[in-house]
């Protein structure tokens, strides 16, 4: 196109938005695990803020979609957990192809934005309770004697509803020589690992389960005994290993 010297051209861009991804957990970008919780940042999306309600997730939320086209060239719809209008939060297809895919997002039947993501067998995120992937982890903790009853449901953080990223660490009991504390780490994209590690403090510990957490699409617990070593640590960090890769640094508060 030969356009005349001092001539004013208008250029009107029609191509979708590019979105990228990261783990909803960690908020990490980079790859992405089959039955992993994921967020796509993609602008553009209206005005509506929406969560789903149900278990397990709808295929739309508010008329937005996202579509999936894996390495083999299958086509499939992830399960919406949010959308707002600036992100879509995703579980990505259980049975997508390892290695790089194509994500559309669609309003209607329109796309609206689309990019490419790598899908890898695991991508570990660890949540945190200010849901920034920093802080205090969001989990459970339990003390029980002998591994046969339970003494105490321990609190891991507290928040201050009034602020948001107000949550800091609770202090936690070890208990007695005859007592060990549990706690469970929630995350995502760590069901899939052959080898999960799990540190806290510096020290590897025991990981009794890691797996999906009942009855929510897309999210994975780590369970682990805090030893009575680490009595008195304080302030600790905590993150895992799913196979070969670590994943963003959480803490806890041992007292």
């Amino acid at each position: 196109v030969t356009i005349p010297a001092y001539s004013v051209v208008r250029v009107d861009l029609t191509e979708p938005e590019v979105t990228t991804a990261v783990n909803a957990a960690s908020f990490v970008p980079g790859p992405v695990a089959p039955n992993q919780l994921a967020t796509l940042y993609a602008p553009s999306l209206g005005t509506q803020t929406l969560a789903a309600s149900s278990q397990p997730p709808p295929a739309s939320l508010g008329g937005i979609s996202v579509q999936i086209t894996d390495s083999s060239g299958t086509v499939q719809t992830a399960l919406m957990i949010a959308v707002s209008p600036a992100d879509v939060s995703i579980v990505i297809p259980a049975s997508a192809a390892l290695g790089e895919a194509q994500v559309t997002v669609l309003s209607g039947t329109a796309t609206v934005a689309s990019g490419t993501l790598t899908i890898a067998n695991s991508a570990p995120g660890l949540f945190s309770m200010n849901s920034d992937g920093a802080g205090v982890a969001a989990a459970n903790a339990l003390l029980y004697n002998d591994y046969s009853s339970l003494v105490a449901l321990e609190t891991v953080f507290t928040c201050d509803p009034n602020y948001a990223r107000s949550c800091l660490g609770a202090p936690l009991k070890t208990g007695g020589t005859s007592q060990t504390l549990y706690v469970t780490l929630y995350g995502t994209g760590i069901r899939n690992a052959t080898s999960v590690q799990a540190f806290v403090a510096g020290q590897m510990v025991p990981v009794q389960y890691a797996g999906p957490t009942p009855g929510y699409a897309g999210l994975d617990q780590v369970n682990v005994p805090i030893p009575q070593s680490l009595a008195g640590s304080g302030d600790v960090r905590v993150y895992i290993v799913a196979d070969g890769t670590a994943s963003n640094v959480v803490g806890l508060t041992i007292q």
